[in-house]
């Protein structure tokens, strides 16, 4: 199911001041397949980046904070091209779809 802007924003409001992983209990509970927790900063996104199959960002300038605070090596963006040809855990997707 394509959840809608409204929809997502109201979760979002619901979901305010808990944890990453709170939120992220939160959709196994209630089954919400269409959103991940954005890893940098507990936003929700619809769509990103899946980095070795459980961590979620939004676009190349949230990865690119991410490896300048030292939390992903910058050889992240090397994975990731190489991942377009290959079967790997590291990849962008669409959830919300």
């Amino acid at each position: 199911m394509k959840l809608t802007q409204e929809v997502i924003k109201s979760i979002g409001s619901l979901l305010e001041g808990l944890s990453i992983y709170e939120k992220e209990d939160y959709f196994l509970e209630n089954d919400i397949e269409e959103l991940r927790v954005r890893e940098n900063c507990g936003k929700l996104i619809e769509s990103g980046y899946v980095i070795f199959g459980c961590e979620h960002y939004c676009s190349n300038k949230c990865l690119q904070e991410m490896v300048e605070k030292g939390c992903l090596d910058n050889n992240i963006f090397e994975i990731l091209e190489k991942a377009q040809n290959n079967n790997v855990d590291s990849y962008w997707t669409v959830w919300n779809e």
